[in-house]
């Protein structure tokens, strides 16, 4: 039964098309490819041409499209992310005997620049001594370490919570002395430096396992960082903090400012093209909110997710698909062609204040992650990429002189990927990890050349 609304799509798609069966491409391009594609006509509304398209493969990044159509009709293109200053005591002529409350509303889109322009302003706004502490509230959704317990402790996987940066990682990096130091500083960061960790693991104490080598890492308790680099901002501003914590309570609070990140447009067409994580991440825990859901962790919001899918679009079974998060950082995400397809058939015939839906995506040959790809086509491709070790998948829009369509490639070696989830955690295993991911990069080569191989087809 769960198939039945994706076997009368394809049903009812086929009686208004006559349908062209595409060959199996030659046996050079991979026989070990688990494929699915789908080319329709938006212009005549059919289905031009499809192999497995109810087969519910792993979409890595791919996802991002199904977290932010939801976000665009769910919070509107008007939404606007806001971190509320407060402060509680007294201030009196620059002097504030009392605290200031950083107060997160989950803006996803903020940077180093912001927080230096947070500083600024708590300075123009009439504080120019503080007494008290840097407080930070970050309760208006869930906190989380990573962004999934399955995948390694890299910069695609931080933490979460409703006051957070952008870029969320940090470096570390040893000087010639062998000394540890981080960009940016940071002092209440916990490292046990050893040899035998090859890879950077984070214990359940908070304290991170590296050997002594440059890392990229991310960050964990994304409120405490933001203080942080918040304070460092302050006392560039002669503005002396003392105490850096999480509130204990909210009495008698004065606001002193909201401050607005990027626009929400701005803050879609930016994750799609450049596909952050922690972005996707922000929207879903936005999504659920909104929708008045119950969340204790992303897995409960991806449940929130399906269901505004399974109203919005009831001819297809959203259900029994599998989403733990809403950045596809998982290799245990499924989602069908079929399920794609709708989507990008709603968003083709969308426009955001002054942005056409389609616009939002990356552009071939020119931006974002299809800068490098289908350049023999630029401009006639606007889509969005979906890459993790034996995945491979492209999804969005193509254009010739008469006709527009959309398109879905999404290839799976989940044998392959298997391997990889097991290996990456293990520092026992580590050249063999390293090994896997020389041919995965290979595989990765080929998947590319299969996609450009299929569009080619399309498009001649």
């Amino acid at each position: 039964m769960k198939y039945l609304g994706i076997i009368l799509f394809i049903w009812l798609n086929s009686c208004v098309a006559q349908q062209k069966k595409t060959e199996q491409p030659d046996n050079i391009y991979f026989s070990d490819f688990t494929k699915s594609y789908i080319l329709y006509d938006l212009t005549e509304n059919k289905l031009i041409d499809s192999y497995n398209i109810a087969s519910n493969l792993i979409p890595a990044s791919l996802f991002k499209l199904v977290t932010a159509y939801a976000a665009l009709e769910i919070l509107g293109a008007e939404h606007q992310f806001k971190t509320n200053i407060l402060y509680q005591g007294e201030l009196k002529e620059g002097i504030l005997d009392g605290d200031i409350i950083i107060q997160g509303l989950g803006d996803p889109s903020l940077s180093y620049q912001d927080l230096f322009n947070i500083a600024q302003l708590i300075k123009l706004n009439g504080i120019k001594e503080l007494k008290g502490s840097l407080l930070y509230d970050d309760s208006y959704f869930i906190r989380t370490t990573q962004i999934s317990s399955d995948q390694p402790a890299s910069i695609y996987n931080p933490g979460l919570s409703a006051l957070l940066l952008k870029k969320g990682n940090f470096a570390v990096e040893f000087n010639e002395s062998k000394e540890l130091f981080t960009v940016p500083k940071i002092d209440y960061l916990n490292f046990k430096i050893s040899n035998k960790y090859k890879l950077a693991t984070y214990s359940n104490s908070g304290k991170w396992q590296l050997n002594r080598r440059r890392h990229f890492l991310p960050i964990r308790d994304t409120s405490r960082f933001f203080a942080e680099i918040l304070a460092q901002n302050l006392r560039n501003q002669q503005i002396s903090v003392n105490k850096i914590a999480a509130v204990e309570n909210l009495a008698n609070i004065n606001h002193l400012f909201s401050y607005e990140g990027s626009s929400f447009l701005e803050i879609i067409r930016d994750n799609l093209q450049y596909s952050e994580n922690i972005v996707s991440e922000i929207l879903l825990l936005h999504i659920a909110k909104k929708l008045e859901c119950q969340v204790a962790d992303l897995s409960d919001a991806t449940n929130c997710l399906k269901q505004w899918y399974q109203a919005k679009f009831p001819q297809l079974s959203w259900q029994d698909l599998s989403w733990h998060n809403g950045s596809g950082l998982s290799s245990s995400t499924n989602i069908s062609a079929a399920h794609l397809l709708e989507i990008l058939k709603a968003l083709s015939e969308k426009k955001y204040k002054n942005d056409f839906g389609i616009s939002l995506l990356a552009v071939s040959g020119a931006e974002g992650t299809l800068l490098t790809k289908f350049r023999e086509y630029p401009l006639n491709i606007w889509g969005k990429t979906g890459t993790m070790y034996y995945i491979s998948a492209v999804a969005g829009y193509l254009y010739d002189i008469e006709r527009k369509y959309a398109f879905i490639i999404m290839l799976n070696e989940a044998d392959a990927r298997k391997k990889i989830d097991k290996l990456q955690h293990n520092n026992s295993k580590y050249y063999e990890y390293q090994q896997e991911i020389k041919r995965a990069k290979k595989w990765q080569e080929k998947a590319q050349q299969y996609q450009e191989h299929l569009i080619k087809k399309w498009l001649d």
